[in-house]
């Protein structure tokens, strides 16, 4: 009999999408039709579980839903209503399915190596593509594995511009990027340094004109920006004057209201006492969260205003 399964995944990054393009394969794999796919991130609205009852088995890779409904939904597993898998590297995520009593869900979790290569291992073994790996790389800032600056970024910007951020955009070409990653990744790298070394020129100029200081913690030099682009270029010119790096992006939530995505990101090693995802989760609840030295919460326009006439998070 063939199951009905629904995918859920972390939608605003390639560690997230190729997580569930790995998940959306297996299925296709196993059963030869296409899984349901629910791209979320952090302060989406959240179907009850409820809506998820005639599924026979729920995948969720990269993300996790606030404690208290991956309780209930844990329960409702626990009950043989459905089967979960979780694939998860989230310290927030993993600490609270401790507390709240849902760490044995079925799955991966590991922190320090990225979901899609935690999926990739789950689901296919150990044989792991170069381009997952890459990928892997940068969602955790290993800066030690492979060539930071002239792999491992210039890949980030390249399936940025040549395909789009999206798992409809990355699905179509998804088995052809790992099975001819040799083949593939040399041209898109290529492409990537091109774009790399606009941005680079463009992000300075930016930092320089629009960029604010702020304390974080009541210790920690910041700076911080308004702006769209959060990658690992756009504070390179000023990368060893701060502790930590922050981006604001204005948007609306799913009832309309003006809700503002906080980004946060440290150099590895930089602060070593601090952990910026426990360290937002407290500040913000479960609409935060991440790992120590990258993390991000969703906070209404309220506390944005206190944040900004303060400089303070």
């Amino acid at each position: 009999m063939t199951e009905r399964v629904v995918v859920i995944y972390h939608r605003v990054d390639f560690d997230g999408i190729f997580s569930g393009c790995i998940v959306k394969k297996w299925a296709l794999d196993q059963n030869g039709v296409e899984p349901d796919m629910i791209g979320h991130n952090y302060g989406d609205t959240i179907q009850p579980v409820e809506a998820f009852y005639g599924y026979d088995h729920i995948i969720m890779v990269d993300i996790s839903f606030p404690p208290a409904v991956m309780k209930s939904f844990y329960d409702e597993c626990r009950k043989g209503r459905f089967k979960i898998t979780w694939i998860d590297h989230h310290i927030t995520a993993v600490n609270s399915s401790m507390e709240y009593g849902y760490s044995d869900l079925p799955g991966l979790r590991k922190i320090g190596t990225a979901a899609c290569e935690l999926t990739w291992q789950y689901f296919y073994g150990n044989n792991t593509p170069q381009i997952i790996q890459y990928l892997g790389a940068y969602d955790v800032w290993d800066k030690d594995r492979f060539d930071w600056e002239n792999e491992i970024l210039p890949l980030q910007s390249a399936l940025r511009e040549e395909y789009g951020v999206g798992e409809f955009f990355i699905w179509p070409v998804f088995v052809e990027l790992i099975e001819k990653s040799s083949e593939m990744l040399p041209k898109l790298i290529e492409i990537g340094k091109l774009l790399n070394r606009y941005d680079a020129i463009r992000f300075k100029s930016i930092v320089k004109r629009f960029a604010f200081p702020i304390t974080v913690a009541g210790k920690y030099n910041g700076i911080a920006l308004m702006g769209t682009d959060f990658t690992s270029l756009v504070f390179q010119s000023v990368l060893d004057q701060y502790d930590v790096y922050c981006v604001f992006n204005r948007k609306q939530d799913d009832s309309g209201n003006e809700v503002y995505v906080l980004s946060l990101y440290a150099e590895p090693g930089r602060i070593p006492d601090m952990n910026l995802g426990v360290y937002l989760r407290e500040q913000f609840g479960d609409n935060a969260g991440g790992h120590a030295t990258a993390a991000g919460a969703q906070i209404p326009r309220e506390a944005f205003d206190k944040l900004l006439n303060s400089r303070e998070i």
